[in-house]
């Protein structure tokens, strides 16, 4: 719920330009990775409360976490065409895990 609730205050604070401070230095979609969690965890309780591994609440998850991977298509490609440095913002920083960005790859000659 935190790293939801921050990655809200960044993208309000950052709205014209690409965010690569904060959680979105980790993620370019911080809200979305939080929320995920937040959903798989949910399942995860109900497996331990249950005992068994797969039961009906593996829906949830599942099905949100194939909409959000159509949304952030989506939400990358207009990000793209509004700010032009975003494509090497993708090059370095996850799409959704939170982990340290990669450096640029060098193009071969």
């Amino acid at each position: 719920v935190r790293s939801s609730a921050a990655s809200d205050v960044y993208k309000r604070q950052y709205q014209r330009r690409v965010r690569e401070s904060g959680l979105f230095y980790y993620s370019r979609h911080p809200n979305f990775w939080a929320e995920q969690m937040m959903w798989w965890s949910l399942y995860l309780f109900s497996v331990s409360a249950t005992g068994q591994l797969l039961n009906w609440t593996v829906s949830g998850p599942v099905l949100l976490s194939l909409l959000f991977q159509g949304s952030t298509a989506l939400t990358e490609k207009l990000a793209l065409q509004k700010y032009p440095e975003y494509c090497d913002y993708q090059k370095t920083t996850n799409k959704f895990v939170m982990w340290f960005p990669s450096t640029p790859k060098q193009k071969s000659k």
